[in-house]
């Protein structure tokens, strides 16, 4: 008799688990933000084994959204495939700021006869806001100094702004973009300049009053005189795996305003021999691979080599140097 209370306590103690943040809770959620009193529909996308997850006679799914004491149920909700879609009802008096969502699969307990939040529930912080807006916009480098950006105009990466009065940062993308999540009111966007750029031509100040809609466009022109930084960079990142062909990837890149010229030579151990590339060596001499990069300006790539790693206990090595040339 004792063994069987030991079971059954071991069993509840399954069904009693409570929702955790599993990394495949949901992979997309569309859209992600709102504004008090708004009704909108969002779609939440997942793998469809995992949407099916929930055991009869409980409600298979719940999704609500979070943020301290409040919590906000989605008014209708539909499982299709891979996909929940989810109506919802937003409160006029919503707290503003960051939610929490939450994904429910309830279950049965067949020794209680109730239904509970199930193991395989979920919940993803951060994942939803309500109240706050997107101020975004651009940074690049404004060649003809007009204040605009246009076709031609570098668009610069990992370039620092400050939001306040929210004393928040954030840096600019690859592809010279940035953005900002903010609550309503008089805010104020601050590019802080990298010190190789002499002058802006744009205000390094923009001052925006936030509503109930994302602010674009929010964009800033720097500037310096073309003349030719030499300033490059390689870096090449691989596994070392032995008796296996690995493949290594080579990145460059430049801070030049001017067009310049990249001549990257690679070494490696004769008992790693080199057995291709995606872009064509211009030569190979003994161990030394040579490759040239032409007309860059403000920019990066890389190269995937491919190499023989020999057996275990063998020694190998890898060195890079890269040389910046103008066109003059």
């Amino acid at each position: 008799m004792k063994k069987n209370l030991l079971i059954l306590f071991f069993l509840f103690s399954i069904f009693q688990q409570a929702r955790a943040q599993f990394p495949y809770c949901f992979e997309t959620l569309v859209p992600n933000t709102a504004f008090r009193g708004q009704t909108l529909t969002t779609s939440i996308t997942n793998n469809q084994l995992y949407m099916g997850m929930g055991s009869a006679p409980c409600s298979p799914t719940d999704v609500s959204i979070t943020r301290g004491a409040t919590t906000i149920y989605a008014s209708t909700l539909s499982v299709v495939g891979d996909s929940i879609y989810c109506s919802w009802n937003i409160p006029a008096n919503a707290p503003n700021g960051v939610y929490t969502m939450n994904i429910d699969k309830y279950n049965y307990d067949p020794v209680n006869g109730n239904c509970f939040i199930g193991p395989n529930s979920c919940f993803y912080q951060q994942a939803f806001s309500i109240g706050l807006s997107k101020v975004s916009g651009i940074v690049y480098y404004d060649a003809n100094q007009d204040a605009t950006y246009n076709t031609g105009d570098v668009l610069l990466n990992n370039i620092k702004l400050l939001m306040m009065p929210d004393s928040i940062f954030t840096f600019t993308n690859y592809l010279g973009q940035y953005s900002f999540l903010t609550d309503s009111g008089n805010h104020s966007v601050i590019l802080m300049n990298d010190t190789s750029f002499l002058s802006n031509t744009t205000p390094d100040t923009l001052n925006v009053n936030v509503g109930q809609v994302n602010i674009n466009n929010q964009d800033f022109g720097t500037y310096q005189p073309a003349t030719a930084q030499y300033q490059a960079s390689v870096i090449l990142n691989g596994r070392q795996r032995c008796n296996t062909n690995q493949a290594y990837t080579l990145t460059y890149s430049t801070t030049s305003f001017i067009p310049v010229d990249l001549l990257i030579k690679v070494f490696h151990s004769p008992n790693a021999p080199f057995t291709g590339s995606n872009l064509t060596p211009d030569s190979i001499a003994g161990d030394t691979i040579y490759y040239s990069v032409q007309n860059l300006v403000y920019s990066q790539g890389s190269i995937t080599m491919n190499f023989n790693i020999p057996a275990l206990g063998d020694t190998v090595h890898f060195n890079c140097v890269i040389n910046s040339y103008d066109q003059a």
